[in-house]
């Protein structure tokens, strides 16, 4: 997965837990690292039943999707 994916995927799950840190550059690189050797279409796939099932009042870490 590139940056601008992860990008995008931070980007969704901001808007559904937006009282969490900031996404930054930072953050896009540290998340983008994690996921880099994972599909961005699978991660998307995923992503509707990890924001059904975190209960986390913030965004939950990367450790979640797998």
């Amino acid at each position: 997965m590139n940056k601008k994916e992860t990008a995008q995927i931070l980007a969704v799950l901001r808007e559904f837990y937006p009282n969490g840190q900031p996404v930054t550059a930072n953050a896009v690189t540290a998340w983008q690292m994690v996921f880099a050797d994972v599909s961005y279409e699978l991660i998307m796939a995923l992503l509707p039943e990890i924001i059904k099932e975190w209960n986390g009042y913030t965004m939950p870490p990367p450790a979640v999707f797998f």
